[in-house]
């Protein structure tokens, strides 16, 4: 009677074992394939709006281009949580975390999203332009750029577009507010971050572009040739 018992419960760890590595192998993920039509900013409703309630640069310059910034974060934000909104990120689960992507093949661009806890929530997305076709060999890294959000919030922290070092280098409280930016602007770096308030308290600006006006308000400013981050 023991040895029936032994090899019953052999058997089914056995079995067991077979069920669960067939559990663990991957199935085929096929991503969303999506139109520009389909994902364009113009067709897109902008729930996402940057809170403008902070202290800004008096330099011209970097006021004008920090604007352009803000606004395309709010555009590409809108158009990544629409992608979310609409169910056009079929999500995968493997090894551990949740995921999906979605392409865009006449753009030859791959947003890939990483999604947080049980896949219910945006983690990071990273959107990879490619030269020849969707996940090609060659990088467009100009046209590329990363969301990535709070953990214990639905809000963006930081938004990185371009080069290394990016082109545009946002970062935000969870209140959606401007925390710290950082601009490559004609191959010169500025830099400025901001209390949790909204006021301006440190500014970075290449040789010769520091503002009188900042001077003389006593924020932190510091005026450098370099054209990398600080």
């Amino acid at each position: 009677m023991k040895i029936k018992i032994i090899e019953l419960v052999i058997i089914l760890f056995a079995t067991a074992h077979i069920i669960g590595a067939a559990g663990m192998k991957r199935e085929r993920y096929i991503p969303y394939e999506a139109t520009p039509d389909e994902v364009a900013v113009t067709k897109v409703a902008k729930k996402v709006v940057c809170d403008r309630a902070f202290e800004q640069p008096k330099n011209e310059v970097f006021r004008k281009h920090l604007e352009k910034a803000l606004e395309m974060a709010e555009n590409e934000e809108n158009r990544i949580r629409y992608m979310w909104e609409t169910g056009m990120v079929r999500t995968s689960y493997w090894n551990g975390s949740y995921g999906g992507s979605v392409i865009v093949r006449p753009e030859k661009a791959v947003y890939r999203f990483s999604l947080g806890g049980t896949g219910k929530k945006i983690g990071q997305i990273n959107k990879t332009v490619y030269e020849d076709q969707p996940y090609g060999k060659i990088k467009k890294q100009s046209e590329c750029y990363f969301f990535v959000f709070h953990s214990d919030i639905d809000s963006v922290m930081d938004f990185g577009y371009g080069e290394n070092p990016s082109t545009i280098a946002l970062s935000f409280y969870p209140s959606n507010r401007l925390k710290s930016c950082g601009l490559m602007i004609d191959g010169q770096y500025y830099r400025a971050r901001w209390d949790k308030d909204g006021k301006l308290v440190e500014i970075k600006l290449p040789a010769g572009a520091k503002s009188t006006e900042e001077e003389k308000s006593g924020v932190k400013t510091n005026s450098s040739g370099n054209t990398g981050k600080p």
